[in-house]
C-alpha cells in the first residue's frame, strides 16, 4: 500500500466539491486512512487479505470476513451516501459556527433526525482528540448553559471548563458537563494534568487546589480568557441551537473545543476530523 497519503486541506466549498465529487473519491480517502498502518482484521485479528469484490473492500484471508471501508468506523451504515456525509463533516468542521440539525437536514435533502444522529458521530470523533491541560489554567464553574425543556428537566446545565495559555495567542480549552454523580475533583483529574498550576475564583475549585499551589495565587491572572470562553460557548449555544440536551451536551461542548482549539489550523480541520472518525468504534441510535 501507498504511504504517501492524499490529504485534502482548504476551506472553499468549491474546491472541497470538486475534490469529492462522487462516492468512489469519498471511499477513497476513507480507505488510505482505515488502511494506512495495513490490514488487520476486526474478526480474528488475521493480517493477511485478498481483495475483495471491489478496490475498497478486502476479504481476511483467515477466516474469509469481508470487511468495506466504512465498516468499524463512525461512516458504518451511513443511509444518505458518503458525498453528503463527507459535506457535512467539512461543514461542521470548516466554519465557524456550524448549524443545526434542522438547517443541515433542509440544506443536504435529509430527515432531521437523520443528520442529527450523525452531527452526533461527528461530534464524538471531535471528543476523542481531548487532552489534559498542563501548566497554568484558569477553571471556573458555569451555570448558564441553556437546557431543552420537558417535563423531567428543568433549569440551565452546569459545567466546568477550563483555559490554558501557551503563549504568542494560542489557547487551549475545554468544558466538561457536571453531573449530580460527577464531582469536580473527578473532572479535574481527567481533564488536567497532574502537575497543572490552577486559578480560579470558583470556592470550589480553589478548595480543592493543593496546598502547595497557594503560593502560585499571589501571581494569579485576572481570569479573562476564561470569562471569554465561558460567555463565547453560552452564546453559540444560543444562537445556534437556542438550548440543547443534558444527556447530549457533552458532544456539543467538544464540539466548540475541538473548533476553537484548532482554529489556526482550520483548512486541516476536514482532514483531521476525518481521521478520527475512522479510527473511532461505530455507535448506533438505540445505543446513545
Amino acid at each position: 500500500m501507498n504511504n504517501e497519503l492524499s490529504q485534502y486541506y482548504g476551506v472553499d466549498i468549491f474546491s472541497f466539491a470538486k475534490r469529492f465529487p462522487g462516492e468512489v473519491q469519498c471511499k477513497a480517502y476513507l480507505s488510505q486512512y482505515k488502511w494506512r498502518n495495513g490490514f488487520t482484521c476486526s474478526k480474528c485479528g488475521h493480517q493477511k487479505e485478498w481483495k475483495g469484490p471491489d478496490q475498497f473492500t478486502k476479504v481476511c484471508a483467515g477466516c474469509r470476513h469481508v470487511e468495506s471501508c466504512t465498516a468499524n468506523t463512525l461512516f458504518h451504515k451511513v443511509k444518505f451516501g458518503l458525498v453528503k456525509a463527507f459535506m457535512i463533516v467539512h461543514e461542521m468542521a470548516s466554519s465557524t459556527k456550524n448549524q443545526s440539525c434542522r438547517v443541515m437536514g433542509r440544506k443536504y435533502d435529509i430527515d432531521k433526525d437523520t443528520a442529527w444522529l450523525f452531527m452526533q458521530k461527528v461530534r464524538d470523533g471531535m471528543g476523542s482528540a481531548t487532552v489534559p491541560l498542563q501548566g497554568k489554567v484558569e477553571c471556573a464553574v458555569s451555570s448558564n448553559i441553556p437546557r431543552q425543556k420537558s417535563s423531567k428537566q428543568k433549569g440551565k446545565i452546569k459545567i466546568m471548563a477550563g483555559v490554558q495559555c501557551l503563549g504568542n495567542g494560542i489557547v487551549k480549552q475545554f468544558a466538561e458537563v457536571q453531573t449530580k454523580g460527577r464531582k469536580l475533583a473527578e473532572i479535574m483529574k481527567e481533564r488536567l494534568h497532574s502537575e497543572a498550576i490552577v486559578y480560579s475564583n470558583h470556592l470550589s475549585i480553589r478548595q480543592l487546589i493543593q496546598e502547595e499551589q497557594e503560593k502560585e495565587q499571589e501571581d494569579k491572572p485576572s481570569l479573562k480568557r476564561i470569562e471569554r470562553f465561558t460567555s463565547g460557548l453560552q452564546s453559540w449555544i444560543k444562537g445556534i441551537h437556542h438550548a440543547i440536551s443534558r444527556k447530549y451536551s457533552q458532544r456539543y461542548l467538544d464540539e466548540y473545543c475541538f473548533r476553537l482549539n484548532h482554529h489556526r489550523i482550520k483548512p486541516q480541520l476536514f482532514d483531521l476530523t476525518i481521521q478520527l472518525m475512522v479510527d473511532h468504534p461505530p455507535w448506533f441510535y438505540r445505543k446513545i
